[in-house]
């Protein structure tokens, strides 16, 4: 029996089969019965609510478009959800958003129910890639505004100008930028005036070695700056000649070391020290390895050392009085 039709199969004057040997002729008979319970019958009903967020971020996305293909309708999902009652049955719905990856999904709607879709759609490839490069610019645009500020507040005017030009090549909108490079070349002008007046100085106190260093400064600047240029060459030559080459002992025979040593040795007797350690160290410079003016030197250096000590704690009283000894 159908929900909403049924049929009836009858056989009638069933009699004719049981009078065996006469003539008979059965009569069927074969009804279709309808009822109204079609027309009764409320059609059913359930609910979807779609939520659509971006994968990564979680953060939901609006106005992203929901497509049910059975109903071949669009809608909007304004706030990034959206909700709507549908018959019972299955459907294919497609969620598509600028710049993301259509989402499609099967489901089906059950009477009396509310179905909750949560649809995470991911960027495209593309624009994943237009991302990363967008953020590797405004990681060097940082990067190279904050070296050209540490060079322009170090006076290196050179590196900082290419440091602001990368900037602005980047992003032409840098405003900052601009009005650093806008401030280089007047600074580079007094910078210069301030290392000339202060090279000048250096050279009139004779303190050729700062003056050099002030002048260099200025090529720094301006390569170019002839006055530098030439006044490094001169403090050059006047520095080369104030060098003296240091002097050489004169070479003397073993016997005049010898002589030497006894007359030291002789000083040392006398509490001569000072000029005791004078003739020792003579020895030494010749023949540094020479044992017994190494050994007078020591006690030498030893016995003024204590001398001067004495001296030193001494009262005005008790005065200490060394012969050969000059302070």
């Amino acid at each position: 029996m159908h929900k909403y039709f049924s049929t009836t199969f009858a056989i009638t004057k069933i009699e004719h089969f049981i009078n065996s040997g006469r003539p008979f002729s059965p009569r069927y008979t074969i009804g279709i019965e309808a009822n109204n319970r079609f027309i009764l019958e409320k059609p059913k009903y359930g609910s979807i609510e779609c939520i659509v967020q971006n994968i990564t971020t979680k953060k939901l996305l609006h106005n992203a478009e929901v497509e049910i293909k059975e109903l071949n309708k669009k809608y909007t999902a304004v706030g990034g959800s959206f909700s709507i009652s549908l018959p019972v049955g299955n459907y294919i719905i497609v969620v598509s958003q600028s710049d993301y990856v259509d989402y499609t999904a099967k489901l089906s709607v059950k009477p009396g129910t509310k179905s909750k879709l949560l649809f995470n759609l991911k960027k495209t490839e593309e624009v994943l890639q237009r991302e990363t490069a967008l953020r590797e610019k405004e990681q060097n645009i940082k990067t190279y505004l904050e070296q050209g500020k540490i060079y322009f507040f170090e006076n290196q005017l050179d590196p900082a100008k290419i440091a602001f030009e990368m900037v602005l090549s980047l992003d032409p909108s840098i405003s900052e930028a601009t009005q650093f490079l806008a401030q280089i070349e007047p600074k580079r002008v007094q910078l210069i005036a301030a290392y000339t007046a202060e090279a000048r100085s250096r050279t009139q106190k004779n303190e050729l070695a700062r003056a050099i260093e002030y002048w260099q400064k200025v090529l720094t600047l301006d390569a170019n700056e002839s006055e530098a240029k030439r006044s490094i060459a001169d403090l050059q030559i006047r520095i080369a000649a104030t060098k003296k080459p240091p002097t050489k002992p004169k070479n003397i025979t073993k016997a005049e070391i010898e002589a030497l040593y006894k007359k030291g040795a002789s000083y040392f007797t006398a509490e001569k020290y000072d000029l005791t350690l004078k003739l020792f160290k003579q020895i030494l410079a010749h023949n540094p390895n020479h044992p017994g003016a190494k050994d007078y030197k020591g006690r030498t250096e030893g016995t003024i050392k204590g001398v001067r000590r004495r001296i030193n704690s001494s009262t005005a009283k008790s005065p200490v009085h060394c012969t050969g000894l000059l302070f």
